[in-house]
């Protein structure tokens, strides 16, 4: 149940979604991606405060550049081979740039696919922080709301 104290923080990057209910005592965790959804409720005190960095890769479009190699190797043979004029070198050759650059395209694609996830363990399950423009005040907050628990203002220990 929230409570008028309480702190919402919503993300939403590449597919994933992430929810932050930040309460009194406990902390409303809920994260969600392409193939499943977890929620769970947690005390702060359950929760580590070393965190875990995870970049998660869409590796599809390293292999998508696998017959685009193929094609602009094959096609650098032919025009080594069978140029027989300057005219029929530079088609060929744009040919070849036009394969490479397909190349550097899935390979701009797998980069852009990449997500960074800060993920910090609970007594419940995995509290996960997308690496976006939130990831630090989300994190600060939720740092700052374990130490509390642990430390007086004048650094005393509990």
């Amino acid at each position: 149940m929230l409570t008028e104290a309480s702190l919402v923080v919503n993300q939403k990057y590449r597919g994933r979604k992430s929810r932050f209910e930040f309460g009194e005592h406990s902390l409303r965790h809920m994260f969600s991606d392409n193939d499943q959804t977890v929620e769970f409720t947690t005390l702060y005190s359950g929760i580590d405060i070393d965190p875990i960095v995870l970049t998660e890769k869409n590796v599809i479009w390293k292999f998508v550049t696998i017959p685009f190699w193929f094609l602009a190797i094959s096609t650098m043979g032919k025009v080594v081979i069978s140029a027989e004029s300057q005219m029929q070198a530079l088609g060929g050759m744009i040919m070849v740039g036009f394969w490479l650059a397909c190349v550097g395209m899935c390979y701009l694609f797998n980069k852009r696919g990449q997500v960074t996830l800060t993920m910090f363990d609970s007594a419940k399950g995995r509290i996960v922080v997308i690496n976006d423009g939130k990831h630090e005040p989300i994190v600060n907050e939720l740092e700052n709301r374990i130490r509390s628990l642990y430390y007086d203002e004048d650094e005393t220990v509990h």
